[in-house]
């Protein structure tokens, strides 16, 4: 006598079997591909004032010339520094001029503007 099991595993064989000669036929040809969406403009991002810009980059300075900018251990005082002097060693540190591994990739890694802002910003920190 048939179980309920058999006859639902027979049925299913049924549809896979009847579903066979569908998958015989010649693959459909592929879509072809959709029309390139026209590139919407992305704005530029707004300026940064420079006073601003230079708070922004010398928080990186703070983590090894401390917070304050008062300098760390053997990590000299940016505070307060003439801009101009500042501005002359993050150059020699971007030409390998003045050595340290981590300014010499902070200073290539910043434009002229980010660089003179920076200088702005500390030395006018008193």
């Amino acid at each position: 006598m048939p179980t309920r099991f058999g006859a639902a595993i027979a049925g299913g064989v049924f549809l896979i079997m009847a579903g066979l000669p569908a998958l015989a036929q010649a693959p459909a040809a592929p879509a072809a591909p959709a029309a390139p969406a026209a590139a919407a403009a992305t704005p530029a991002p707004p300026a940064i004032p420079a006073a601003q810009l230079g708070g922004l980059v010398a928080q990186t300075c703070g983590g090894c010339h401390g917070a304050d900018y008062k300098g760390v251990g053997g990590m000299p005082t940016l505070r307060g520094r003439d801009a101009a002097e500042l501005i002359v060693a993050m150059n020699e540190f971007r030409a390998n001029q003045r050595y340290s591994t981590v300014m010499g990739r902070l200073s290539r890694g910043l434009t002229e503007a980010e660089i003179s802002a920076v200088s702005t910003y500390l030395a006018a920190l008193r």
